[in-house]
């Protein structure tokens, strides 16, 4: 119970799509470019993030622009406060399904479980969806990450006394996960199970570079016709959502300056936060290309 508590201790880290996590070579803050905007609205001016959400050492201090931007910021603002709630109560309202496994997930949980027994059998009361998120934090863990270290932790960890502000809510992150189809459940845990290294070594490559072409690319090869369930609810619909948000707290006088950080894979497509932002006219500039 202690591992699942501290899982659900950090659960909004899923819904920043736990692909884009893991990394096995070394890089240094300084050389990374995660996709970085300054927003502008009726005179007030903001700063957006694209982030991971869980870390390691080498991750910081952040870069020397992105440290001083936000070291300059009145607010911070995250997608959702895991320090806010009482996790256990949503754990029970919203965790635990059972629901009978297919044949072929049987099959792949049955290899994955044999050098993981206990685990397994921690896990195997809760949803498909909490299963999937347990194995996720758990290789993660094998990886030497964890998300004590995510950016939004270290974001929290040296804000100071700015106060943080959310997006969403905890619970209704738990609520967006529990409203997925039972089949689209036993897909996140199959994907879960099935993932490589090198798929989400590629992912961490684009992010820490900045390259969203190269992110959307990725993303959308990885998902397929029978994903929209998944990609309309966790990134296209929370896109609108934050958008209207962000302007809405940039609209009010009474809003200090913001810097914002969300999950990267909500900065890219046609569909994404930037592009809903831009619609709802908010000025972005891209830090790494202009002056910022």
């Amino acid at each position: 119970m202690k591992g699942m508590t501290m899982l659900f201790k950090h659960f909004n880290k899923l819904v920043g799509l736990c692909a884009l996590l893991f990394a096995s070579i070394s890089y240094g803050a300084e050389g990374d470019k995660p996709v970085f905007y300054k927003l502008e609205l009726e005179g007030k001016t903001a700063f957006l993030l694209g982030s991971i959400h869980v870390g390691r050492d080498d991750f910081y201090p952040l870069p020397e622009l992105i440290e001083s931007r936000f070291n300059q910021a009145e607010a911070l603002v995250i997608e959702a406060d895991v320090t806010q709630g009482d996790i256990m109560a949503l754990i029970r309202q919203y965790g635990i399904k059972n629901v009978e496994m297919d044949s072929e997930t049987k099959q792949l949980m049955g290899a994955y479980c044999q050098p993981r027994a206990a685990l397994c059998q921690a896990i195997q009361s809760y949803a498909p969806w909490m299963q999937a998120t347990q194995i996720e934090m758990v290789r993660f863990a094998e990886m030497g990450y964890n998300a004590e270290k995510g950016i939004e932790m270290y974001l929290m960890a040296t804000r100071g006394d700015k106060p943080v502000l959310e997006l969403e809510s905890v619970e209704f992150q738990f609520q967006l996960l529990a409203s997925f189809s039972t089949e689209l459940q036993w897909k996140m845990l199959k994907d879960a199970i099935s993932s490589t290294p090198d798929e989400q070594q590629a992912l961490v490559d684009a992010w820490r570079y900045g390259d969203d072409a190269g992110l959307l690319k990725l993303l959308e090869e990885k998902m397929g016709p029978e994903d929209e369930e998944f990609v309309h609810k966790l990134l296209w619909q929370r896109n609108k959502g934050m958008a209207e948000r962000i302007v809405s707290l940039m609209a009010d006088p009474l809003t200090p300056k913001m810097f914002i950080a969300v999950g990267g894979l909500h900065l890219v497509g046609e569909k994404s936060l930037p592009e809903y932002l831009s619609q709802n006219g908010v000025k972005l500039t891209q830090c790494w290309k202009s002056q910022c």
